[in-house]
């Protein structure tokens, strides 16, 4: 399988800890990782450095072959938008916007999409998700469960090829952490490289490859 990501060598180095000591790892076109560890393990803090949301001590990234940290940051912000769909525990969705107001935001900034498309778009992908007759909600009008798909949907508007997921489920009750995690494999199956950080070990269930974090250090199942 096709490697999107490939990072060599990744440090991240706070003071005198090593949040990420020396982390090699290929991201692959339709793989479903996840990313196990601890509270405090560095997984997070890897899954920032994988999105290119911070920038390693020292180590190489590279991105659909290109050496993505030698980039300037107007073009590392490019593939972040382009490439990179993120999905975080709080769900963030802005409170006074309805369900496709908030999948639309990421459009915004995407040169691609005409002002005429956005809506239509935000509603297939909240359709995608099971959500077309709450399209029109605000998030106070939906579950933690519906939200968290709310911004599944926001994750994929600009149609990623790798979707980063940091506790997806660690605010949801166990029908909703199921169902997401079942749209997650789905998007896998359909070629999307998914990267989820998780301590819920349902994730096993769905992951190709499992990795274990301790003290900054990754290690394969």
């Amino acid at each position: 399988m096709e490697a999107v990501i490939v990072a060599n060598n990744l440090v991240k180095q706070f003071k005198n800890v090593k949040a990420v000591n020396n982390i090699s790892i290929e991201i692959k076109k339709g793989c479903f990782y996840a990313i196990m560890g601890r509270s405090g393990s560095g997984k997070t803090t890897l899954l920032s450095l994988l999105g290119m949301l911070d920038n390693p001590t020292s180590g190489k990234l590279y991105v659909n072959g290109c050496d993505a940290l030698t980039l300037e940051d107007k073009d590392k912000s490019k593939i972040r938008m382009k490439e990179f769909g993120f999905v975080f525990q709080e769900f963030h969705l802005n409170p006074a916007l309805k369900a496709y107001e908030n999948v639309m935001i990421p459009m915004h900034i995407n040169p691609n999409y005409k002002n005429k498309n956005k809506q239509k778009k935000s509603i297939e992908l909240l359709e995608l998700f099971g959500l077309k007759e709450r399209y029109n909600h605000f998030p106070s009008q939906l579950s933690g469960g519906e939200q968290q798909r709310v911004a599944l949907a926001r994750a994929l508007a600009n149609d990623p090829m790798c979707v980063f997921a940091d506790e997806p489920t660690g605010n949801l009750d166990v029908e909703s952490e199921k169902i997401v995690f079942d749209y997650l494999k789905m998007l896998s199956k359909a070629g999307k490289s998914i990267v989820v950080v998780s301590h819920n070990e349902i994730v096993l269930n769905y992951a190709d490859e499992v990795f274990y974090m301790t003290e900054g250090n990754l290690k394969e199942k």
